[in-house]
């Protein structure tokens, strides 16, 4: 059984989680957290479309010819 102090994991697990619980209720300004996903979601919606225009833009080129 681990040992149980004042700085175990336990005790350092309950603050990480009780910190997420508060940045999720939180409003988005207000949580780093929650600010940083919301961004990097955008930013990977804009990298999707970019991709996806550029794909139809451009198609691919084969030049494999069965036997």
């Amino acid at each position: 059984m681990a040992k149980k102090d004042k700085n175990s994991g336990f005790e350092r697990q309950a603050a990480v989680l009780g910190q997420f619980a508060r940045d999720a209720k939180a409003p988005i300004s207000q949580s780093s957290a929650v600010a940083v996903a919301c961004q990097g979601k955008e930013e990977r919606e804009a990298y999707r479309a970019e991709q996806a225009r550029i794909a139809a833009a451009k198609p691919r080129i084969s030049f494999y010819v069965p036997k």
